[in-house]
């Protein structure tokens, strides 16, 4: 069993957890179209958990795999276009394992959407305009004889 542990708070935004009116592995296969093995909670508490079934996958792996699928989803999915928040990465801080279940705890990193568009709009104008900087420097050179 897994439990994933963060609380989402941005200074815009505390993010809701994921309703569980449908089974986790059909949410999975709905939104993210891939089959996974799992059923139970989102791991929001011990009551809560994520269980796992498959055994192909290694286990930190498909953690770290579900972790994403749930920030995404409170982060981005499930919010208003100007509070979706983009650029969403995690790390694993730590992990817990007690009776056959463990508990990660990670640290998700983000920012809002339209500041990320931004910030990868300007580094493609920064990029563009250094590859014609070093166009123009590199001019092909004539070779005397």
């Amino acid at each position: 069993m897994l439990i994933m542990n963060w609380s989402l708070q941005s200074n815009m935004n505390t993010f809701s957890p994921i309703p569980s009116d449908d089974p986790i592995q059909e949410v999975i296969k709905q939104v993210f179209d891939m089959d996974l093995d799992v059923d139970g909670g989102w791991g929001y508490t011990q009551n809560d958990p994520i269980i796992s079934h498959t055994k192909t996958i290694p286990t930190t792996q498909l953690q770290h795999t579900l972790a994403s699928m749930r920030t995404h989803l409170e982060m981005s999915m499930t919010q208003p276009a100007e509070q979706r928040y983009g650029g969403i990465n995690l790390t694993e801080l730590s992990k817990e394992t007690k009776n056959n279940t463990d508990k990660v705890t990670y640290r998700v990193t983000a920012m809002l959407e339209s500041d990320y568009a931004n910030f990868i709009a300007a580094y493609k104008r920064d990029t563009e305009q250094k590859h014609l900087i070093w166009k123009h420097i590199l001019k092909p050179v004539k070779m005397l004889h």
